[in-house]
């Protein structure tokens, strides 16, 4: 087919409409398509384009000014305006829509490597259908600008395709093997360009994004490059929900609904008005949505969704507010790893008695000369961020233990007071887990001032559930003393450094995941204090509101 872009010497095609009459009657019912107004709003586009100075070259036969008639449903101004826009972004991006064609080697390459597919066949709706495959992308060898290259290609050959024109495409994302480096390849700027062509660019009728199987790690960044999308093409991008199962023993469940009020429907309902209200939130910029993840805020809250969504808010602000504390938090830190393997706290393997997760604090293990708060919060921090979501913790809660026979003066020192102030506020209003207390065995009377001091920032709840004992035996009194390590001699399984071990490796395997914590965005406003609760937060799902 001769195409020509020149003003000069365009030559009226002969354009014969192709569409079977299903297509004729979509175009006609949504589109308000006809043969008349087709041809009259060709015509008034055509001169158009040659009257306007800024357009030197375009080409302006019918299949392609129909790509923004129809999109544009037969508005001749605004498919004006689209196609102005569509030429501006070509121009003003040459790195993304220039020398695009299946000759390049690395185009090429793309294709044969199936990640982007554009199915032969149409949907039920008539659809064309484009099926990406992350576990086909070698992310080593390509980059964004190749991506757009093979998928602009695609475009450019199924623009043309009438029924593509008016029954639109949809774009399936198979994301089961997407990882991390799938998405770090792409800078923030470059998202930004893209998305700008995607939603104010192509000349198509876009139906959907669904993606599926899609991963943990990439929520966020998917929020971000919403945020430079149309409302109508964030409407339009969704998720097969996470395949979410309860994974809780009868013993657990028993726990859930005699404390949380928790039952299956009350738990399903809970996470749905969740995700909706931050889905509405204008504040929250990019939050995981993942049921695991609403779960530490319901359960917490045990399942009064507004109060749940308020701590979620306060907590996505304190990780923004305090990033010395709670950014950059992995086990690839090398003093991160050190207090680990130095054996400072270990989370205990096993749970006590009443189901609980025990933090064990061994200050003769804490060289204060080698580390600062800040490296302890990071390392406790790590821990939070590894067990938040195991459902059983989730549900009984956290009890910690302070082994505190040879704390010295400089073990309190090293903290100023704002210092306890700010942690004390993660601790008191942000942590999303069920704190079931803090038992200081053998506290040093040298300390007794500053630990007067901590508490005054911590709730009334937090407070009462601060206690002290003299020796280990007296510990017995709150829990199950054969979870300890075997080094305090009371029928332990595991050595210290074998529960240090156990931990960094568990650490290591979830990276990826963890390190979607320092995404997390939210606008940050002192003077708006209210939590944007849409109308149908005034009903709940049974008494648990």
């Amino acid at each position: 087919r001769s195409l020509s872009v020149s003003k000069t010497d365009f030559i009226e095609d002969d354009y014969v409409c192709t569409l079977s009459e299903e297509y004729l009657q979509i175009a006609k019912d949504e589109l308000n398509e006809t043969p008349e107004i087709r041809n009259q709003s060709i015509k008034l586009m055509r001169e158009w384009i040659l009257n306007n100075e800024r357009i030197v070259s375009c080409r302006m036969d019918s299949l392609f000014l129909l790509r923004f008639l129809r999109v544009c449903k037969f508005k001749v101004p605004d498919a004006c305006a689209k196609l102005e826009q569509y030429l501006e972004i070509l121009q003003k991006y040459p790195k993304w829509f220039k020398n695009v064609n299946i000759d390049d080697e690395r185009t090429r390459a793309l294709i044969e490597a199936q990640w982007l597919l554009p199915l032969p066949g149409k949907d039920k709706l008539g659809r064309q259908i484009y099926l990406f495959q992350a576990h086909n992308l070698d992310t080593k060898n390509f980059g964004p600008a190749d991506l757009v290259h093979a998928a602009e290609l695609i475009n450019q050959m199924l623009y043309d395709d009438e029924e593509a024109q008016v029954a639109g495409y949809l774009c399936i994302f198979q994301d089961k093997g997407l990882t991390l480096g799938h998405l770090t390849i792409w800078s923030i700027s470059e998202i930004r360009e893209v998305m700008s062509y995607v939603s104010k660019g192509m000349p198509v009728r876009s139906k959907g994004y669904i993606h599926v199987s899609f991963p943990l790690v990439g929520r966020v960044i998917l929020e971000i490059s919403k945020t430079f999308m149309s409302q109508k093409l964030k409407d339009r991008t969704d998720f097969i929900e996470d395949d979410y199962v309860c994974t809780l023993s009868e013993k657990f469940l028993k726990i859930a609904k005699d404390e949380l009020n928790e039952t299956p429907k009350i738990r399903e309902k809970s996470i749905k008005l969740m995700r909706e209200w931050i889905q509405s939130n204008d504040k929250i910029i990019a939050c995981r949505m993942d049921s695991l993840f609403l779960l530490r805020f319901l359960r917490v809250c045990k399942f009064k969704v507004p109060n749940a969504c308020a701590k979620l808010e306060r907590y996505l602000e304190i990780l923004q507010k305090y990033p010395k504390w709670f950014k950059n938090v992995n086990i690839d830190d090398e003093r991160t790893r050190a207090l680990f393997e130095a054996e400072w706290l270990l989370p205990l393997p096993e749970k006590d008695q009443l189901g609980r997760q025990i933090y064990l604090f061994q200050s003769h293990k804490l060289d204060t000369k080698q580390f600062s708060p800040v490296d302890l919060v990071h390392a406790a921090e790590l821990i939070n961020q590894v067990l938040y979501d195991d459902e059983e913790t989730q549900v009984a809660g956290y009890l910690c233990i302070f082994e505190d026979k040879f704390m010295t003066l400089r073990h309190l020192t090293m903290w100023t007071f704002s210092e306890i102030r700010e942690v004390m506020n993660y601790i008191s209003k942000g942590m999303p887990i069920r704190s079931k207390g803090y038992i200081h065995v053998s506290f040093p009377a040298v300390g007794k001032a500053i630990f007067d001091i901590s508490k005054t920032f911590l709730s009334q709840k937090l407070k009462d559930r601060n206690k002290l004992v003299n020796t280990i035996d007296d510990l017995g009194k709150y829990m199950d003393l054969k979870i300890l390590p075997k080094e305090y001699n009371t029928g332990g399984k595991y050595t210290g450094k074998e529960i240090a071990q156990a931990f960094i490796k568990l650490a290591e395997a979830r990276k990826d995941e963890l390190l979607i914590q320092d995404k997390l965005l939210i606008k940050m406003d002192n003077e708006d204090k209210t939590h944007h609760f849409p109308d149908n937060f005034i009903k709940g799902p049974g008494k648990s509101w």
